[in-house]
């Protein structure tokens, strides 16, 4: 997100766009919020809601974010009919940020090195790539049963040796955001193919 700064001030600039049947970008609103609690958002939330009142549009049918709680509850308060679908991008980001350090750490560990600080410019372990690898299947499975069953078979294959990085997958994003981040149930909803909130960022 945005940041707006003066001297003594620092305001969150929530962006909102659109995106059309021909993949166009338009900007709906901007707001300068005092915060980014809850209530901050509801606030920003109501007066787009009435915005579109007042023009007679139909409200959004899918709302894309990150995750931020606070948002994704203001998203549910103020247009509780819209499907409200998570930034898989910033989900990648995490899980990276998360996972690869262990990767790095248990290499540098078997190949008998003392310092576990990472040097400038080091390839990525070996076993990461795969690792991430089933992370993006298991975002891509095209129905539930398929879905559960690449669950399974990461389980399967990295519980053993990664068990706290399986936990975190499991307990941060598929247990609570699933639907909100694998094709299966994302598809169910028209979105165009905006999966990531790159646009409104960019």
């Amino acid at each position: 997100d945005c940041t707006y700064k003066t001297n003594k001030y620092q305001m969150p600039l929530l962006d909102m766009v659109g995106v059309d049947a021909c993949q166009r970008s338009f900007c709906i609103a901007f707001a300068f919020l005092s915060g980014e609690r809850e209530e901050d958002y509801v606030w920003a939330l109501e007066r787009l809601r009435c915005l579109y009142e007042s023009c007679g549009a139909k409200l959004p049918s899918v709302v894309l974010s990150d995750r931020c709680i606070a948002c994704i509850n203001a998203i549910d308060i103020v247009f509780p009919s819209a499907h409200s679908l998570l930034c898989l991008w910033h989900a990648n980001r995490a899980v990276l940020a998360h996972c690869l350090p262990v990767f790095k750490l248990q290499e540098r560990l078997a190949a008998g090195m003392v310092s576990n600080t990472p040097g400038k410019g080091e390839a990525n372990p070996a076993g990461w790539a795969e690792f991430y690898n089933f992370w993006h299947s298991i975002m891509q499975s095209p129905t539930e049963a398929i879905f559960n069953s690449r669950v399974a078979d990461f389980e399967a294959k990295y519980l053993l040796n990664h068990a706290d990085e399986v936990a975190y997958i499991k307990r941060t994003w598929l247990q609570p955001y699933k639907e909100k981040l694998v094709k299966a149930w994302v598809d169910q909803h028209m979105h165009f193919g905006n999966a990531v909130t790159s646009r409104v960022e960019g």
